[in-house]
């Protein structure tokens, strides 16, 4: 006698062996992002607020130790800086967080137009996400 497969059981297989390799992918991404480089894009408001005038656009954080590691005024120096410095980690990509997009001036999303064209230029992976969408909001566009 021959057993019958529902539809129904195979659809729950597939969710299940769907779910496994999300989960997979998922830990994919934590592991490169805590070898690749974090960086913050900050407002350009937010920069003429702080009284300090040495403030800086973009933020090189650590995925280690809390604290900041470097700082650069535009997506080149950034760049520059990262190929410096963080030669090995790039293969790992560049892991961008943004604030609101309402809170960016046209001159931020210029930068972060030319942070994805160098990134581009220089085939290293960039993923943005947004803070509030963390950890799990990353998308690759570069």
């Amino acid at each position: 006698m021959k057993a019958k497969v529902f539809p129904q059981a195979i659809l729950f297989i597939l969710f299940i062996s769907f779910s496994f390799l999300l989960q997979v992918w998922a830990d994919i991404d934590v592991q490169n992002r805590e070898r690749g480089v974090s960086v913050y894009l900050v407002p350009e408001n937010v920069e003429k607020k702080v009284e300090k005038k040495t403030i800086q656009r973009f933020i090189i954080a650590s995925s280690k130790n809390p604290g900041i590691e470097g700082s650069s005024q535009t997506a080149e120096a950034l760049m520059a800086n990262l190929l410096k410095s963080y030669r090995g980690n790039l293969k790992y990509g560049i892991w961008l967080v943004l604030t609101n997009p309402i809170s960016y001036s046209e001159k931020d999303d210029q930068e972060k137009a030319n942070l994805e064209a160098l990134a581009h230029k220089h085939k290293i992976p960039l993923y943005v996400c947004r803070g509030m969408n963390l950890p799990n909001g990353w998308k690759q566009v570069a």
